[in-house]
């Protein structure tokens, strides 16, 4: 493992589609301590492409190729989720630390596998909850933690968006394809606030066209509450998060760019207080890629773990299933609701 004072963290990147050339890469650029050694894609040509951003990097079409014969610190996996757990095993089970993009597998199962596997190597491993790290949630953790802000009380999270529609990835259900491609990001931002959950109501709305939408009310075993209202039936993405607190304070970020807070000593009734982000700042930090990547390799080089870790992402899995759980016992009863026609 490489400790405090070391240099370069040599990685490799696998799969080099959209998300990898649109965020990844070029966050990765910005950290100086992070050296692309190798990108791999099982269409050459595009770990080809993306190697024009990074001289010297050799490219690959086969994963194996590259986790057991180079001399690497770290691999990033931006794929499937299939591959995520096949890759992540073998990179594990060869000392190498782990950033996986979400969703890192498809079942529970398959991520207690890994996370058990990180622990028995010591590994670092992170999972790429981005938002996490976006500059309005940091801004948001900040004002949480201060004292003046009391004890959290409750969570609402609503995230809406067009798309991904209908299954993904191989999963027959659309239902395990929707939570793993889109409410995981919801529910991970509700798991890093508010705790583990012990109850769980969810009900859900599907679409012909393949688009779904949830409700789900949750209680924390911390004694929090929270909701989540996840969906693909949006015209574009949006994103609205509300806290309370015992204080009488409340935050509300919208769509990641602007954050007011409510009730802070010496306000004028009603109104708040509004945070932006920086007009000049860059879009990979205000989305968080930057940050979640930066937070990886700088783990890597004091020996300490990050998060969001595997072992971190079983509480997020354990709340889908439960709110999956829920939506399929509830269905045995009444059909779910088909309100689009296929045209």
């Amino acid at each position: 493992m490489k400790r405090r004072g070391d240099n370069k963290i040599n990685i490799a990147v696998i799969g080099c589609g959209e998300q990898a050339v649109e965020n990844l890469l070029p966050s990765l650029m910005q950290i100086d301590s992070a050296s692309i050694v190798a990108l791999c894609d099982i269409d050459e040509t595009k770990a080809s492409k993306a190697a024009r951003s990074f001289p010297g990097a050799r490219i690959f079409r086969d994963y194996n190729d590259i986790l057991l014969n180079l001399n690497l610190d770290a691999v990033i996996l931006v794929g499937p989720p299939q591959m995520h757990f096949d890759a992540a095993q073998l990179a594990l089970s060869n000392g190498k630390h782990v950033f996986v993009e979400k969703p890192p597998t498809v079942t529970t199962n398959e991520l207690l596998q890994l996370a058990s596997l990180a622990e028995e190597n010591n590994l670092i491993t992170a999972v790429g909850h981005n938002m996490r790290y976006a500059t309005a949630c940091l801004e948001m953790q900040k004002i949480v933690s201060g004292e003046s802000f009391g004890n959290l009380l409750s969570m609402d999270v609503r995230y809406l968006a067009a798309q991904p529609l209908g299954t993904r990835w191989g999963v027959n259900s659309v239902l395990r394809s929707f939570l793993l491609s889109h409410a995981i990001h919801g529910v991970d931002l509700l798991i890093s606030y508010m705790g583990p959950v012990s109850e769980v109501y969810a009900q859900a709305v599907e679409l012909k066209n393949g688009a779904t939408l949830i409700s789900t009310l949750l209680r924390f075993r911390s004694g929090k509450i929270g909701t989540l209202i996840a969906g693909t039936c949006a015209a574009h993405f949006q994103i609205d998060i509300h806290l309370m607190s015992d204080a009488a304070k409340t935050i509300h970020v919208r769509n990641l760019r602007r954050l007011t807070t409510y009730g802070a000593e010496g306000d004028l009734k009603r109104w708040g207080r509004v945070w932006e982000p920086r007009p000049l700042e860059g879009g990979y930090a205000r989305s968080g890629y930057l940050g979640e990547l930066r937070a990886f390799v700088n783990a890597i080089q004091i020996g300490e773990q990050t998060q969001p870790s595997l072992k971190d992402e079983i509480a997020v899995y354990e709340l889908m299933d439960g709110i999956e759980s829920q939506i399929r016992d509830a269905q045995q009863d009444v059909d779910i609701l088909h309100l689009y026609s296929d045209t």
